[in-house]
Order: C-alpha cells, then sequence, then structure tokens
C-alpha cells in the first residue's frame, strides 16, 4: 500500500512541475511561430501539457486525500468516499484531463498522417512535362 502511495506522489509532482515547465515553454514559444501550421502544433502541445498536468493535480489529489484521511481504512468508508464531492472533483479533472490530451494527440495524429499521404501522393504521381 504504502508503495503504490509513493508512486501515486512521485509520479504526480513530476507531472506537475514537467508539464508546468513544458507549457510555460510553449506559451513563450507561440509568438516565435512564422507559420499558422507550427501555431496549431504548438498549441497542441500545449493542450497535452495541460492534459497531463491536470492528471498530475489528480495522482497528488487522491495521494494526498489517501494518505490523510482514508490511510488503511477505505474499505470501511468506501460509500462516503464515492458518494462524496473530493471523489467526484478528482472523476471530472481525470476526465476532463485525459479527454483534451486525447484530443489534441488526435488532431496531431491526422496532421502527421495528412502530411505523409501527401508526401507519398507527390512521390509516385508522375511530374508533368512542360512542352
Amino acid at each position: 500500500h504504502w508503495a503504490l502511495t509513493s508512486l501515486c506522489w512521485f509520479m504526480g509532482v513530476l507531472a506537475i512541475v514537467f508539464n508546468t515547465v513544458a507549457v510555460v515553454d510553449g506559451l513563450n514559444t507561440l509568438k516565435s511561430c512564422k507559420t499558422g501550421s507550427i501555431l496549431y502544433i504548438r498549441t497542441l502541445i500545449i493542450l497535452i501539457g495541460c492534459g497531463d498536468f491536470l492528471m498530475g493535480i489528480y495522482l497528488v489529489v487522491l495521494s494526498f486525500y489517501d494518505s490523510v484521511t482514508h490511510k488503511d481504512d477505505f474499505c470501511i468508508n468506501q460509500h462516503e468516499w464515492l458518494t462524496g464531492i473530493p471523489c467526484m472533483f478528482l472523476g471530472v479533472v481525470s476526465t476532463f484531463g485525459t479527454q483534451v490530451s486525447l484530443f489534441a494527440m488526435t488532431i496531431l495524429s491526422i496532421i502527421r498522417a495528412s502530411g505523409m499521404i501527401r508526401s507519398a501522393m507527390a512521390m509516385t504521381l508522375p511530374k508533368q512535362v512542360n512542352k
């Protein structure tokens, strides 16, 4: 039990720290974007960082709540936890964070796939000869 809680603390703190760095760095580099496509990609990367930051918040709050309030008696307080506001709040945070990251990854994948398809089509189409 202590190993799982420690791992949640560790992963949550790492997610918060490094995703904060990624989002701040991404926001600072938005100013230097020369084209619209780079701006879109940077914005989507910032969204992934925000979603993962929310998952870090989720892990830290869940670990804190587990170590402070429940300790080893979760089974006794299970109904109280599942129907309480902290559980509902964490459910919203984790769902929103996951969906934001999933949305941004899907859009980035579509952009990457369309670029690969365009590149492959440009290589296979015969060149028109000027007369």
